[in-house]
């Protein structure tokens, strides 16, 4: 893979003839032994001067380098010869981009809090890295699910080995179906582009559990004054209210009230069962 300030080097070879003080200019690469004061006979090949340039991210953008070195000499004569030389050295790209949802439950939106209910809330944070050679472009996270509540999630430019933690959340209200199923797993996606316009993707999903709560509640009130219906002989009304006080459904509900408990014997019942008052919610 290539990376930034990866250095590239060059050799100088030059044939000619009876040549002198030899002078190699290579804007941008840093040179060796240029000027070389040598001789140069006829069909004589020399590589002292050598040169190093290190590469920018630009340039890995770009997919290639390319630089032209400028060489000068003496003849014999003092005469000025010069010769140019262009060198284009591709450089192979590697885009990669890389996803990571991570969901928090948030159940103290709708109380009681402590457990899970209609309403409360899943939160996500997505963490987008650039895990390339070159920058991407129009780096943006989508859910799958339109019931998430995305924001900050166009990111824009993501430079090479940059991290973004902060810019893109999620919110995603809990449903009954949600609380029925114990669980809710849904996914997301990062698109960007790379220099050449290509797309760059990756996914992730995030499940979060859902514990289910089974809470009943039972409150018994008398709900009207006695009645006397004779002698030694009162009747009484009672509301029994019965409240699903869980985030999940109850079924088969059976409801027993045992009043010996509360009258000894004797007692007398009859007129009391039959006016009893049965509240379900």
């Amino acid at each position: 893979m290539w990376v930034t300030r990866l250095p590239i080097s060059y050799d100088y070879q030059y044939r000619q003839c009876d040549l002198h003080e030899l002078t190699v200019e290579d804007l941008g690469v840093t040179l060796s032994n240029s000027p070389v004061t040598i001789d140069l006979a006829p069909g004589q090949a020399n590589s002292t001067i050598t040169g190093t340039y290190t590469l920018t991210q630009a340039d890995i953008d770009s997919g290639n380098y390319a630089n032209t070195a400028d060489a000068k000499a003496l003849t014999p004569d003092d005469e000025e010869v010069t010769d140019s030389d262009t060198e284009d050295i591709e450089l192979p790209d590697d885009p990669s981009i890389t996803l990571e949802k991570t969901g928090t439950i948030v159940d103290d939106v709708v109380l009681p809090a402590g457990m899970v209910n209609v309403g409360d809330q899943i939160s996500y944070q997505f963490t987008v890295e650039n895990t390339g050679n070159v920058t991407l472009t129009d780096v943006e996270v989508i859910d799958v699910d339109p019931d998430v509540v995305l924001t900050g999630c166009t990111i824009g430019t993501l430079a090479v080995g940059e991290v973004d933690i902060t810019s893109c959340t999620g919110v995603y209200t809990v449903t009954q179906d949600d609380i029925n199923a114990g669980t809710f797993t849904n996914n997301a996606e990062v698109w960007a582009e790379d220099p050449e316009g290509d797309s760059v993707t990756d996914s992730d999903d995030d499940t979060q559990d859902i514990p289910e709560g089974g809470l009943l509640g039972v409150a018994k009130t008398v709900s009207s004054p006695p009645v006397l219906i004779s002698t030694g002989i009162w009747q009484f009304t009672y509301e029994i209210e019965i409240a699903n006080m869980g985030n999940v459904a109850l079924v088969n509900l059976q409801i027993s009230d045992d009043l010996t408990a509360v009258f000894p014997i004797p007692h007398v019942f009859l007129s009391l069962l039959k006016s009893a008052v049965l509240i379900l919610m």
